[in-house]
């Protein structure tokens, strides 16, 4: 059963996460094998759901991890895992791009699959980006375009 419709797009540094995850699932699945009564009530029902439902976060996360391309984070255009600032007529706005598991707007995680995102993607410091929003057409400037994780390497970062 396939559970993706189509490949996703993850960074090295998204790859890790949900490595991690799996990593944290595995132990949750394994601790409550080792103390059924820890989970619920110790109800077999409960812990035959709890365990199910372990499994399927495990299995959707590996199908992820198999079927994902995996991109570079590193370069100066805007490109899966970059930190972008935008300038516009309400200011500065600064987001992620993300694949479309980790985004959140809210959080300033937006998708690659996004308008926005589409719009972005490939674009280079200092263009100026066209979309249209819930608000209608908007129109943005990239001021910064950076890598996430670029771990203090100062010379990948530009600013306009």
């Amino acid at each position: 059963m396939q559970l993706l419709q189509q490949r996703a797009l993850i960074t090295l540094q998204g790859k890790q996460e949900l490595m991690a995850e799996i990593a944290c699932l595995r132990q949750i699945r394994q601790d409550i094998l080792d103390d059924p009564q820890s989970c619920g009530d110790g109800d077999a029902g409960a812990i035959h759901n709890e365990l199910s439902a372990v499994e399927k976060q495990i299995l959707r996360l590996r199908e992820v991890l198999t079927s994902a391309t995996l991109v570079d984070d590193s370069a100066l255009v805007v490109a899966i895992g970059s930190q972008v600032t935008l300038l516009g007529e309400q200011g500065r706005e600064t987001f992620t791009i993300s694949g479309p598991l980790a985004a959140n707007p809210y959080f300033g995680n937006i998708s690659y699959e996004s308008p926005l995102g589409q719009a972005l993607l490939g674009r280079e410091l200092g263009d100026e980006v066209e979309w249209v929003s819930a608000k209608g057409q908007r129109r943005l400037r990239i001021v910064d375009v950076r890598p996430v994780g670029g771990g203090g390497s100062g010379s990948l970062r530009r600013t306009a």
